[in-house]
């Protein structure tokens, strides 16, 4: 999936981008500078985090989907997490392991997605 545009960027946007991008973009350079492994796993955190942006931007002002739409919208993501584990358990016995496997635990977060709202503006 490609990065959205428009005239107007949703506010839920502009705060997941005020929040991730500062982050994310030292973590790839740093990844890129070291290469090897680790750069491929940057390759594959900046296009989960675009995808994850770019669902944030379609659910934007859409109503709450049913959970069989909301498990096929969230399809791609998963893929891409599964991507990493895979490439993660093909990487046990190389320098970058630990490395590699705390990105892949910690890329689960991104998951947050799923979480309906406990707590509902009035």
């Amino acid at each position: 999936m490609e990065i959205l545009a428009s005239a107007e960027t949703p506010p839920s946007v502009v705060q997941y981008d005020d929040a991730v991008d500062e982050p994310l973009q030292k973590l790839l350079r740093l990844s890129n500078d070291i290469g090897g492994d680790l750069q491929i796993v940057g390759n594959k955190l900046s296009t989960l985090f675009t995808e994850q942006r770019n669902f944030i931007w379609l659910a934007a002002g859409q109503k709450e989907p049913s959970a069989n739409e909301l498990q096929a919208k969230l399809q791609p993501l998963v893929k891409l997490m599964e991507d990493l584990s895979t490439f993660k358990e093909s990487k046990r016995n190389t320098p970058f392991f630990n490395h590699i496997s705390a990105v892949s635990e910690g890329i689960q977060a991104l998951g947050w997605l799923t979480v309906v709202r406990f707590f509902k503006t009035f």
